[in-house]
């Protein structure tokens, strides 16, 4: 594996705080890399300028910025859901029959976190990490009909790739379907992110009404029978339901008493 020196080292000065060392000097930072104070120097000032560390000017030292807490809470949020939505999903595919997942929603993609197939079906082409845009997939589309329209305004700005033939490829068309689906509250698609493969896809709220995930039912299309699909639609917004509400979401009429 071909590894750049000065990312390593990027990434040794990084792991180099801990809650025992927040704040380092230059010549604290040297000691951990093992490299002269004017290589390291060079390097803190790249890890300033793309904003991941920040300079204390009373002391000298340097710290970790306000960015790798966000992006620490990122990683710990996807830990969580995935940590509580596990005995949900692996319910859900015995429910359905067919395989579930749980995807996380960033920047106008989904990332599939979490497969639970039902093993006496077909096994489907899907797997954890695997990305695809929001606006081709059940699950995307369940969270973008939720999401201000501000973010929402943005993911039809940049676009999106088609995945195949069947994949919204206007506007008008995703936000005639946007409003469907937060009608039903559920989304679908078929064979719009892979030939012979249907989906129906439900929101996850977090603690603060935001849609951050969706759940989702994946399964050969012709078992997508009208249905079919307002059952899979059925246990999939129970399901996301449920997992929002261990992840901190309340109904606003909850909150309201």
């Amino acid at each position: 594996m071909y590894v750049l020196s000065s990312v390593r080292n990027i990434a040794v000065i990084l792991r180099t705080f801990r809650l025992e060392a927040p704040e380092l000097s230059l010549a604290d930072l040297s000691r951990a890399v093992n490299l002269p104070k004017s290589t390291v120097y060079k390097l803190v000032c790249t890890l300033l300028a793309s904003g991941f560390l920040e300079k204390d000017n009373q002391t000298g030292k340097y710290r970790p910025s306000i960015r790798m807490f966000e992006m620490s809470q990122f990683i710990l949020n996807r830990i969580d859901l995935v940590r509580e939505a596990t005995p949900f999903i692996k319910l859900l595919a015995k429910q359905s029959g067919e395989t579930a997942h749980i995807t996380y929603y960033e920047n106008g993609e989904v990332i599939w976190l979490l497969k639970v197939e039902n093993p006496f079906f077909v096994q489907l082409y899907s797997r954890v990490g695997r990305r695809a845009p929001a606006a081709a997939t059940a699950s995307g589309k369940a969270i973008l009909a939720h999401l201000d329209e501000q973010e929402l305004q943005q993911v039809l700005a940049q676009g999106w790739k088609t995945l195949t033939p069947k994949t919204a490829a206007n506007d008008d068309k995703l936000l005639q379907e946007l409003e469907r689906i937060r009608t039903l509250g559920y989304a679908m698609q078929i064979e719009e992110v892979d030939i012979g493969v249907a989906s129906v896809g439900a929101p996850i709220f977090d603690h603060q009404r935001c849609p951050v995930a969706a759940i989702s039912i994946a399964g050969p299309v012709g078992r997508f029978s009208p249905d079919a699909i307002k059952n899979y639609g059925r246990l999939a917004k129970e399901t996301a339901f449920a997992v929002s509400e261990r992840i901190g979401y309340l109904p606003a009429r909850r909150r309201n008493g």
